[in-house]
């Protein structure tokens, strides 16, 4: 509890984990910390900058601060779970600016997941804030595997990446995504997006999706994705549906004027669009200074 980490390195002949701290099983606790400009690197590859987590059983991080951390892989939080049914973790109320590729220093190289990777857990994420955060390949906030996963209340405001913007979701089941604001990323691979869900698919419901810039906002890999109540709005394409892909939708803003959305569905997938698509603007609050509340 209210522990600072601060410019820790950590390097390894071939690997290395962890550049502020490593914890190998056991249990987690950690409240209003900060862990900033602390970096990892290993020649084949490095994992957490910040916290590297293998195996462990709980996991509970609130209030914290990760700001301008450094990995190939993780620049924020590395978590290697034990599986789904052993590893719980609570990841809420933090913060995660800044972290990968640019950080002063630039050890880590800011490979993959510039904020955090999760897998082989139970994961509740919740009321977080990822803005800022880069990495050169995939993902620029978070990528989520093989987890059971609740994502709730988070912002994703102006993260960078190659592939995927804000967020990658893989093999997790059940998975649940509410309330959740995904705005002002940008990539730029080619067929790249804010959102990759990979089978076997996701639940959203009541989340804002504004003004992301790459080839699509959402793009869905052999997976089912369900959308209720969603503002899609201000990209060149809504959704991305390649063969064995399915996306039911169900109550969607689309945009219009400035926040118009080009396209709103597109591939050889299946696609309910649902009853109700609404061609108008959102009426944001303040969007440029990334409150996207209701007028």
């Amino acid at each position: 509890r209210d522990v600072r980490m601060l410019e820790n390195a950590a390097t390894g002949a071939e690997y290395a984990w962890g550049g502020a701290m490593m914890l190998l099983r056991g249990n987690l606790l950690a409240e209003n910390c900060l862990f900033e400009r602390n970096s990892v690197w290993g020649p084949n590859s490095s994992f957490g900058a910040a916290m590297a987590l293998s195996r462990t059983l709980t996991i509970s991080i609130t209030g914290c601060t990760f700001r301008q951390n450094d990995g190939w892989w993780s620049s924020g939080i590395h978590v290697d779970g034990a599986g789904k049914a052993v590893t719980w973790l609570v990841l809420r109320d933090n913060t995660f600016i800044s972290n990968g590729l640019g950080t002063p220093g630039n050890q880590g190289r800011g490979g993959y997941a510039a904020a955090s990777r999760i897998n082989q857990a139970t994961a509740r994420i919740e009321g977080n804030v990822f803005r800022g955060n880069k990495v050169l390949n995939t993902n620029g906030a978070l990528v989520v595997q093989g987890c059971d996963l609740e994502l709730n209340r988070n912002l994703f405001l102006g993260n960078l990446a190659g592939s995927a913007s804000a967020l990658i979701l893989d093999e997790n089941e059940p998975c649940q995504v509410t309330n959740n604001v995904i705005a002002g990323g940008s990539c730029d691979w080619a067929d790249c997006s804010a959102i990759q869900v990979s089978y076997p698919g996701c639940q959203f419901t009541n989340n804002t999706i504004a003004g992301n810039k790459g080839a699509s906002a959402i793009l869905v890999y052999s997976a089912r994705v369900i959308l209720t109540n969603t503002i899609l709005v201000s990209h060149t394409l809504g959704v991305s549906v390649p063969a064995y892909s399915r996306v039911d939708l169900e109550g969607t803003l689309w945009g219009a004027g400035p926040w118009a959305t080009g396209t709103w569905w597109r591939g050889a997938g299946t696609v309910n669009g649902g009853t109700i698509n609404l061609a108008a603007q959102p009426g944001f609050v303040n969007a440029a200074a990334g409150d996207y509340h209701l007028l």
